[in-house]
């Protein structure tokens, strides 16, 4: 999973790389028998091209029309992206501190002020600058958002189901969003906090002591003390799981004073918090890497009940499953599948137990023969 996203956050970067050598002015034929056999080496290549493409010409038009461009007509090349990114001397309000002597003949630094002074900027930061918004709307049209203002980040993700997205946050940490859930991020100078509205994530926290990473999951809040952890939210339960570091987990519902329900995990730690109880289990290292096993695009049930495998399978696919006879609902399993793949475990159980399938385009219906 994270070799996949490295390989196309690549890809990314190279289209808007090439987007940008093709609007500059030093565009050569060359360069362009060039860019059509990087978009000939991969299929991957044409569509972040081409999704790049649409997206700035949407962006083109409505530039064009607050500029005063009439619909329908087409701007000259590099028109609407010369503006202050070129080689004019277009005034610019730049922030400057004035020097003055003191006592003794030293300098010392007068208040900040603001002039409008003409600012030259070359073509190599007119293409830098293509580069960045280029990579921006290609981001922004494939649906994954990732802010990196250093302070500032504050926005809401979310997840469809079957499907994952890996998440850059403004503070160098990075969050996994596992399938079908719903996220609000506040990452601001004075603290960091995620609420969880449904669903599960995976978060590597980068350190930061002076600002607490918090993640708040219905009623409670679990805080992170520089680690990787996870956390579920599942009805009016809350499922965490530590992979390294450790993490604190809060009642927001216990009086203040009270702190008989906060716990302190560590690696290999699972706690179930739910109706002002949390039950931890130490130790558990196999059972964290089986939980977080979504994240390879498996799940793993060891000893499961078919009733908790379908439920977990539920959560992956739009065709659910449904058990018609409860009985077979206590039936043990165990083995490794692919998220998304129900006909393999459907196969399984119809091979290996007392089960019958039904199945149709809207669900499949398990019942016992």
């Amino acid at each position: 999973m994270a070799s996949a996203v490295m390989d196309s956050e690549a890809i990314e970067r190279s289209a808007a790389d090439w987007f940008a050598r093709r609007e500059s002015d030093s565009w050569t034929a060359a360069d362009e028998s060039r860019l059509d056999e990087w978009l000939a080496e991969r299929t991957a290549h044409r569509i972040a091209f081409i999704r790049l493409q649409a997206a700035w010409q949407r962006a083109g038009r409505l530039r064009a029309l607050s500029a005063g461009i009439a619909e329908g007509v087409i701007p000259p090349r590099g028109s609407l992206v010369d503006g202050p990114a070129t080689a004019t001397s277009t005034p610019i309000a730049t922030p400057v501190r004035t020097a003055t002597p003191a006592a003794g003949g030293e300098l010392s630094q007068a208040p900040q002020g603001v002039i409008t002074t003409p600012r030259q900027v070359t073509r190599p930061d007119r293409r830098r600058w293509i580069a960045l918004a280029a990579s921006l709307l290609l981001a922004l049209a494939s649906g994954v958002y990732v802010f990196q203002s250093g302070l500032l980040d504050s926005d809401r993700y979310a997840t469809r189901v079957g499907t994952m997205e890996s998440i850059t946050l403004a503070d160098g940490s990075r969050l996994t969003l596992n399938t079908d859930s719903r996220i609000h991020v506040e990452v601001e100078q004075q603290h960091r906090q995620i609420d969880l509205d449904r669903g599960e994530a995976f978060f590597e926290v980068a350190s930061d002591p002076h600002r607490p990473f918090v993640v708040r999951a219905g009623r409670k809040r679990v805080v992170a003390l520089g680690t990787k952890f996870s956390v579920r939210l599942d009805g009016d339960e809350v499922l965490v799981a530590v992979t390294e570091g450790k993490v604190r987990v809060e009642d927001e519902s216990a009086p203040g004073a009270d702190r008989a329900t906060e716990v302190l995990l560590g690696p290999g730690s699972i706690a179930r918090a739910a109706r002002g109880q949390v039950l931890v289990h130490d130790g558990a290292g196999p059972e964290v890497d089986r939980l977080l096993s979504w994240r390879t695009g498996y799940l793993v049930f060891r000893n499961s009940t078919l009733a908790a495998a379908v439920a977990e399978f539920n959560r992956y696919n739009t065709r659910k499953i449904v058990i018609a006879d409860a009985q077979i609902g206590s039936i043990r399993i165990g083995g490794n599948f692919r998220a998304g793949n129900t006909d393999a475990f459907l196969w399984l159980l119809q091979s290996g137990f007392p089960v019958s399938v039904d199945s149709s385009s809207e669900r499949v219906v398990l019942k016992s023969r």
